[in-house]
């Protein structure tokens, strides 16, 4: 079985703002529980490449329990970009955050529709990870050359699998043997 850890707070909002135009629980439009679905695009957040410089976005995640396991933790997000009036989209860097310490990291050019983007945790990175109630997705749309370019994000969320159940450990029958 697999463990969900969804947005479930804003931490840090930058200059991003949700389908509403609002900085305010930008969290909400991104944290949809379903797997990665083109069909919940409506709400989103995004930023704007006015002033030359990036924008980053923390979000708090829900709560796992340590999967005693490095593998099969995966960072799940659907994103796209928006060149504005510029030449390019600009980059997306997308991190996993264990409180303010990174523990992975990915950079993406978005394509111009909305796509589904993952990655996996190697090894090192997992088994850095001391407590998973600390969780946090960091995401940072690059400069620009400031003409209104844009990304976006519909949709974030880690995996990771489930905690491992405690052992049944085997309990002898205790028997008489009674001899004649």
């Amino acid at each position: 079985m697999t463990q969900y850890a969804y947005p479930d707070s804003d931490v840090s909002d930058g200059s991003w703002v949700n389908e509403s135009d609002s900085g305010e629980n930008l969290y909400a439009s991104i944290d949809n529980t379903q797997p990665l679905d083109s069909g919940n695009d409506s709400d989103f957040v995004y930023s704007s490449d006015q002033s030359y410089s990036a924008d980053s976005m923390i979000v708090g995640l829900s709560n796992v329990t340590d999967p005693s396991s490095a593998a099969g933790h995966v960072v799940r997000y659907r994103a796209k970009g928006d060149p504005g009036g510029g030449f390019a989209i600009p980059n997306l860097t997308v991190a996993l955050l264990e409180t303010s310490t990174q523990r992975a990291t990915v950079t993406i050019t978005p394509t111009v529709g909305y796509a589904d983007y993952s990655f996996t945790l190697t090894t090192a990175e997992a088994n850095a990870i001391g407590n998973y109630n600390n969780l946090r997705l960091k995401f940072t749309r690059a400069a620009a050359d400031g003409m209104w370019e844009q990304g976006y994000v519909s949709q974030a969320y880690f995996e990771c699998p489930d905690a491992s159940a405690p052992s049944a450990t085997a309990t002898p029958a205790a028997f008489l043997l009674f001899v004649d």
